[in-house]
């Protein structure tokens, strides 16, 4: 081979890097249709050339693709990028995909159309109704509508597609609706400023919410006469969602409104150019609903509420949040309202996130298909809330933007109110926005819908029974709603039963879940694959009766303490377990008993995070501590009396815990069950490919990190390690550059869970909880771990991190030392000084890598072996209970 090409010292990042370049060349030299980039080769072993996995590199090179073509895409001018709440609510992203593909008759939608996703409803409207027709010609789609051809390639033609469609139906106007409820020398400022547009589109409704007479009397007084105002007057206050939309029902449908500006009394517009840019940013994007940059008083700027729309996972966090400040309002009179979420309002542009409400713009495409502008089930506070989920999952699109600005002088309405009716409006209208959110999101977030799963209602279960096999039901409920250790524990059992159920002809395998609650794909892959029975279930109730009537053999479940009546980790105390079976053999984790172990050491856990300034106990005086460190004592008293009921069951015929610490804590409380309790290691987790956190401008490139898990949790102590990082930041002298940050998962900002002013705030990155791939992410491109916890049954994260030879901070309590052996560095996690300690020797000096490796091997053989041994005593069990069901 005379000319041969020899590449020496490849890698896969410098792989990775040539693609990047090599992309970028071919998209800035070709034309798209010619934008093709060929790699030599997929498996070419023999002359040294594979992408396709192997034992020295692993995935490395089809990652390192994956990467280099996202950046690509990034860099692309025309490449439209996805809205960041999709990545939370994948779901929901591909049931617009597929709809999409069926109304253009194509199997997939390219990457170039994607934006296409965020007007699935105008696109299902119009093709539901028959108006014009949908096409796909030379990888294009297409709307024609009688003479005329749309080729829909950008946003922009999205306003084509809607002009032509739809432009003769409504007129010009734009109206303003005003929301009064006295305080009229604010509405007539804010008329004024809408005034001076001096624009004839304009048309102001002003719906006064049963006001004073003084203040009636004056808007009476001042715009009676005023042809382009109109007055409406409530004879009660209809608070703020109903009275909105009493003003928008006038604008759409008396004024047949073109665009309808729904704003407080208490804003200003100053700039008069406000509609022209309205409708500039209109036909770029067709947004449905849209918000301006809002700026406050002091400087503030109020929108968005939150980039993205939350997850049911978010909603509930939040929901929690505000169940406690009330809690804490009502015992204490100290008012909380902690802002909870990330606002880049700089950004000239975000697609769906959740909007302020002080001024929200509906355009043409949310007016001609919603008679209500706001969903009525609040009254005061959380409106914005619920619109933002309705409004996203229908398939409007919402759009945030800084090119128009408002100033908003805020709560002058709600300053009339006294302090404590006004906060208790806050808390119960949030608590209720946040329920009915996540009821909306629930039913969309079904991921056993049109999955080809088998799923049985439990009046069908003795029809689907075959009476010649041994029956195991599992309980994969536990696992579902979220991300937890638990439940990844869970799904590594179900895994491991389901392969060996291919081996056991005799054994039919049932699963009980919920099919409006989320999870893992691979999962539900394994429950079509293998045709596994899943039993449809609302709660855990459901599941104790199916146990207790007999119909099933064995019953395995990841967590037997949920089956106890009403309980819920770290808020409710469970107290009966109503188990009555006498055949059917009930097997059960216990995976620790954390919750009474942590309440138990109150009087030392307690006072610790008020001195480091933990919420709640930062705003507690020392009469309300010792109330606390008194519930603490007596909340470990009932869950004593929790885990003896368990520990007692005749029912249950064997308890399994996940580590010696464990086995050793649950035997020191309850001695009597040393024949029923089994110590077996928890399971590796499944581990998917790692995917980068593209939507949440971190650049991951140029940046290092620790990283700190789980943050919102009591347990995890993660203020400590902030603490420690802070005092280290501002040493004179320390070795972490200016591109060091500390990442916290599950957190939205610090304020959440410390009254504590960092020194160097500019350091610490807060992420909401994250899809397993992007945890993998941060663990493979971290330089370390930390895990600060007070107590934990069994450590997954720094095990995780062994994967990729990092060094772990961790406790010198509870399970810690057994799991991370040597493998680790140790720190007591009440001493910031000992935190401090362990932060600078890793920077100095990680764990040898070999060390890591050797002890990961030990970890991984030992969950192995141990996890065959809980499937063979779960089969055991089931041939064992032959004469028994």
């Amino acid at each position: 081979m005379e000319h041969a090409t020899i590449h020496i010292n490849t890698s896969p990042e410098r792989y990775g890097n040539w693609l990047r370049e090599i992309c970028q060349f071919t998209q800035n030299q070709f034309k798209s249709d010619e934008q093709l980039v060929f790699i030599n080769a997929w498996n070419e072993w023999a002359e040294g050339c594979h992408l396709e996995p192997d034992k020295r590199w692993g995935y490395a090179y089809l990652e390192a693709t994956r990467n280099a073509m996202i950046k690509a895409l990034e860099q692309n001018k025309t490449f439209m990028p996805l809205s960041m709440s999709y990545y939370f609510h994948e779901h929901l992203y591909l049931k617009r995909k597929n709809i999409l593909c069926n109304i253009f008759k194509i199997k997939s939608l390219k990457s170039d159309s994607a934006f296409l996703i965020d007007y699935s409803k105008v696109i299902q409207y119009l093709y539901v109704n028959n108006i014009g027709i949908f096409d796909y010609q030379n990888e294009t789609p297409l709307y024609i509508k009688n003479d005329h051809v749309v080729e829909l390639k950008n946003r922009k033609d999205i306003a084509t597609l809607y002009d032509l469609t739809f432009a003769e139906m409504t007129s010009d106007i734009f109206s303003f609706v005003l929301l009064q409820f006295n305080k009229s020398e604010h509405t007539t400022a804010c008329i004024d400023t809408i005034q001076s547009m001096n624009d004839k589109r304009i048309r102001i409704i002003v719906v006064d919410n049963c006001s004073s007479l003084q203040h009636r009397k004056v808007i009476l007084k001042q715009y009676k006469d005023d042809p382009y105002i109109k007055l409406i007057f409530n004879k009660k206050n209809q608070g703020f969602s109903r009275g909105c939309n009493i003003g928008y029902h006038y604008a759409r449908n008396v004024f047949n409104s073109r665009f309808i500006a729904v704003i407080n009394n208490d804003t200003l517009i100053k700039d008069h150019q406000f509609i022209n840019k309205t409708l500039q940013i209109f036909n770029e994007w067709t947004f449905s609903i849209m918000g301006p940059d809002i700026e406050v008083p002091e400087g503030r700027h109020e929108n968005p509420l939150n980039d993205y729309i939350f997850s049911i996972f978010d909603f509930n966090h939040l929901l929690q949040i505000r169940k406690k400040e009330k809690e804490h309002f009502l015992q204490n009179k100290h008012a909380q309202f902690k802002s909870f979420g990330t606002s880049s309002y700089h950004k000239d542009f975000i697609i769906n996130p959740i909007l302020q409400g002080a001024m929200l713009i509906f355009s043409p495409v949310f007016i001609l298909t919603n008679e209500n502008a706001f969903d009525e089930h609040s009254f005061l506070y959380g409106e914005e809330y619920i619109l933002a989920v309705k409004a996203f999952i229908e398939g409007d699109l919402l759009l945030y933007t800084n090119k128009i600005q408002i100033f908003h002088k805020e709560g002058v309405s709600t300053s009339q109110l006294k302090l404590s009716k006004k906060m208790m409006f806050g808390y119960e209208s949030s608590i209720h926005a946040c329920k009915h959110c996540m009821k909306m999101l629930e039913p969309n977030a079904s991921f056993l819908n049109n999955s080809n799963v088998f799923v049985i209602q439990p009046h069908d279960i003795v029809k689907a029974r075959d009476p010649m096999k041994q029956h195991v039901l599992l309980d994969l409920l536990f696992c579902q709603g979220g991300i937890h250790g638990g439940g990844e524990y869970g799904k590594a059992i179900f895994k491991a039963i389901a392969a060996r159920q291919k081996e056991c002809e005799n054994i039919d395998l049932w699963v009980a879940m919920n099919p409006n609650l989320s999870i893992d794909s691979w999962v539900l892959d394994l429950l079509r694959i293998n045709q596994i029975k899943v039993l449809h279930t609302t709660g855990f109730q459901d599941i104790i009766q199916w146990v207790n009537s007999e119909l099933f053999h064995v019953f395995y479940t990841p967590a037997i303490v949920v089956y106890t009546s009403g309980y819920e980790y770290q808020k409710t105390i469970g107290t009966t377990l109503n188990f009555t079976c006498q055949k059917t053999r009930i097997i059960g984790t216990l995976l620790d008993i954390r919750d009474f172990e942590i309440a138990s050491i109150g009087n030392k856990l307690l006072p610790y995070r008020k001195l480091v300034q933990c919420l709640p106990e930062a705003n507690c005086n020392e009469i309300e501590l010792k109330q606390l460190i008194s519930k603490e004592k007596e909340k470990a008293r009932q869950l004593k009396d929790m885990y003896s009921e368990i520990c007692q069951s005749k029912s249950i015929e064997k308890l399994i815990t996940i580590s010696n610490y464990t086995y050793r804590s649950i035997l020191t409380h309850f001695p009597y069950i040393r024949n029923k309790l089994e110590m077996l290691y928890a399971p590796m987790k499944d581990r998917p490919s790692p995917m980068p956190l593209n939507h949440f401008n971190i650049d991951f490139e140029h940046i290092t990190y620790a990283l700190i898990l789980n943050a919102s949790r009591m347990e995890k102590n993660a203020i400590s390690a902030a603490m420690a990082f802070d005092e280290i930041f501002s040493l004179d002298s320390h070795p972490f550059d200016q591109n060091f940050f500390v990442i916290f998962t599950g957190l939205h900002s610090l304020k959440e869970i410390t009254n504590k002013k960092l020194k160097r705030k500019r350091r610490f990155i807060c992420l909401p909880y994250l899809p397993s791939e992007q945890i993998e992410f941060l663990y493979k491109n971290m330089e370390f771990l930390v895990c600060a916890s007070i107590n934990e049954g069994f450590c997954y994260p720094p095990v995780e991190a062994m994967r990729y030879h990092k060094t772990s901070i961790v406790s010198d309590l509870t399970s810690f030392p057994e799991i991370c052996g040597d493998a680790a560095i140790y720190c007591n996690p009440y001493d910031i000084q000992s935190i401090m300690k362990a932060i600078l020797e890793v920077a100095g000096q990680k764990i040898p890598t070999e060390v890591i490796q050797k002890h990961y091997a030990y970890i991984k053989n030992k969950q192995q072996n141990d996890l065959e041994v809980l499937i063979n005593k779960i089969l055991e069990y089931t041939f064992r209970s032959t004469d028994k069901v």
